[in-house]
């Protein structure tokens, strides 16, 4: 798992070949130090399954509604079926994007 930091977000990324099984249980176990980072998940060149995917859910809402972002990169999952509490993008620039306007809401108090 390769982890970017900078000042605004921390980019989270799969190791080439990593099964999500394993991906995810290194996620969840590093996840502790970073819940309070703007998070960013570079799925875009792992193969998951949407219900994997949805494994993020509980995640997502609990960074949401501690008012710090959580955006998924996938393009592998039709957004429809994607729930509200969970925010998936097709490129790194929309998940910047993202987080650029959660922190600009979260500023503005709504």
């Amino acid at each position: 798992m390769n982890i970017e930091k900078n000042d605004k977000y921390t980019v989270i990324t799969p190791s080439i070949n990593n099964p999500f099984t394993d991906f995810y249980k290194q996620f969840t176990d590093k996840f502790k130090d970073l819940s309070n980072d703007n998070l960013i998940l570079n799925l875009l060149d792992t193969k998951v399954s949407l219900k994997e995917l949805l494994q993020f859910e509980n995640i997502s809402a609990n960074q949401l509604e501690n008012g710090i972002s959580f955006v998924i990169m996938n393009t592998a999952h039709h957004l429809d079926n994607i729930p509200d509490e969970m925010i998936v993008v097709p490129t790194f620039q929309e998940a910047i994007d993202m987080v650029e306007m959660d922190e600009m809401t979260r500023d503005l108090d709504f």
